[in-house]
C-alpha cells in the first residue's frame, strides 16, 4: 500500500495536513494540525470514523494538495470546526479538475 502525505489549503495558506491513501486513490477526511501529527497516526486502523459532527454544517472550500506521485491537487471543502475533509476525498472522479504541480507555486528546489 502506498500513501502520502498532503496539505489542506485555504484562501493561499497551508491550515493543516492528512493523509493521501495512493492504493485506492483516497484522501482520508482528518485534517491534522501538523505534518508531525499525520506520522503519528499513519495508517490508522479507522480513518472514517472522523465526519463533521456540526448541528449546522458550514463547509469551506480548500485545496487539497497530494505529494503522492507527481503531486496533484483538487478543490474540495471542509468543516474547519471538526477539521475533516467533507467535500471531495477522490480525485479520479474528477479528472476535469485535477491540477498538477504545486497550487502555491513553491518549487522543489
Amino acid at each position: 500500500m502506498s500513501h502520502a502525505y498532503a496539505e489542506i489549503i485555504k484562501d493561499g495558506k497551508v491550515i493543516g495536513w492528512g493523509e493521501y491513501n495512493g492504493t485506492s486513490d483516497v484522501m482520508l477526511p482528518k485534517i491534522r494540525e501538523s505534518e508531525e501529527e499525520v506520522w503519528k497516526h499513519w495508517r490508522e486502523r479507522d480513518p472514517f470514523q472522523y465526519q463533521c459532527k456540526c448541528a449546522e454544517p458550514k463547509p469551506e472550500p480548500v485545496i487539497v494538495y497530494s505529494h503522492y506521485g507527481c503531486r496533484f491537487w483538487w478543490k474540495s471543502e471542509a468543516c474547519l470546526t471538526c477539521r475533516v475533509l467533507t467535500g471531495e476525498l477522490c480525485p479520479d472522479d474528477m479528472d476535469d479538475i485535477v491540477k498538477r504541480g504545486d497550487p502555491l507555486g513553491r518549487s522543489d528546489d
